[in-house]
């Protein structure tokens, strides 16, 4: 799962690039579109990149402060935000994505005629999330209860009950962000309960405050999604050494992983550290179970019945 994460974490910073500097490139590879955006500084909006500076700038400051830390990320939207209208700095805001609606949506019974077609993309999506909560859960371990088993079974629970309830309100499928666990550790988060209590938040925002956000300038949250993705990758530094370093299968897969993630569709992206897994878990078990007719399991066996043998 690391070349996937990694790859999750490219796709992050280069959907934020646009925002962050006001350049938009083209391309579909993850990497190109990287590389294109550095050989075209000059195609850059000089405010929106000010602004997206002074957001990791303000960022920067909170997070040396060890009072501040576990809120560097607001204090940088809000602090930032409040600059940008203060001196009326004319740069894109999030409103001008599309209407953000005050109040929790209605309860619509869901379009059954349509599931059959809907069948294929909905394991992809399912598939997809339960990939990135299984890359989660070794970074956040505190996160889950029980034990690892205990821990994802009762996350994929969640995600399906989370998803169920939310096809009568108009709900995107919900799964394990990356973005957002790292939002969460960087204010720290330490056990599920802050899921809980972003949710509490995310409700009063949508009760009262929708056209508030919708005054967030881009820059800020673009700068953020960039700072969010690099800690993403830098966070797992140690795993990258790792797979690099566990011999030429682990480092095959963690390329292949990659790359694929930066331009296939994240439901295929997997494939390649998946089936290569699978293969190395089949053998493994094969290697593990006993044969019929082994000499070494029958002689395993024999201590078991304490050397003694049956009479006839």
């Amino acid at each position: 799962m690391t070349g996937f994460s990694v790859g999750i974490a490219l796709q992050i910073i280069t959907g934020a690039l646009h925002d962050a500097t006001g350049f938009r490139a083209h391309q579909h590879n993850r990497l190109l579109r990287v590389l294109a955006w550095a050989a075209h500084p000059g195609a850059w909006s000089t405010t929106v990149t000010a602004v997206a500076v002074l957001t990791v700038l303000v960022w920067a400051l909170a997070h040396a402060l060890p009072g501040a830390r576990p809120l560097a990320v607001l204090i940088a939207l809000v602090v930032t935000a409040a600059l940008v209208h203060a001196a009326g700095i004319a740069v894109p805001l999030a409103g001008s994505l599309g209407r953000i609606p005050d109040g929790v949506p209605p309860l619509t019974v869901p379009a059954w005629q349509a599931m059959p077609r809907l069948v294929g993309g909905a394991g992809a999506v399912a598939l997809v999330a339960l990939a990135q909560a299984a890359g989660i859960a070794p970074a956040r371990p505190s996160a889950v209860g029980g034990g690892p088993a205990a821990g994802r079974a009762r996350d994929m629970l969640a995600q399906a009950a989370a998803n169920a309830v939310g096809a009568f309100c108009h709900a995107l499928p919900a799964g394990g962000s990356l973005s957002r666990t790292a939002v969460s550790a960087c204010a720290g988060a330490r056990t599920r309960w802050a899921g809980v209590a972003s949710g509490c938040v995310l409700a009063l925002l949508l009760c009262g405050l929708g056209a508030g956000v919708g005054l967030i300038p881009l820059p800020v949250i673009g700068a953020l999604l960039i700072v969010i993705g690099v800690k993403l990758i830098t966070g797992r530094a140690a795993e990258i050494r790792a797979a690099w370093c566990g011999g030429p299968g682990e480092r095959a897969t963690m390329v292949a992983t990659f790359l694929a993630s930066t331009q296939l569709p994240l439901q295929y992206a997997l494939l390649p550290g998946l089936l290569p897994c699978l293969a190395r878990l089949a053998a493994s078990r094969r290697r593990a179970a006993p044969h019929c007719g082994d000499p070494e399991s029958t002689s395993a066996a024999a201590p078991a019945n304490g050397g003694r043998t049956s009479k006839q």
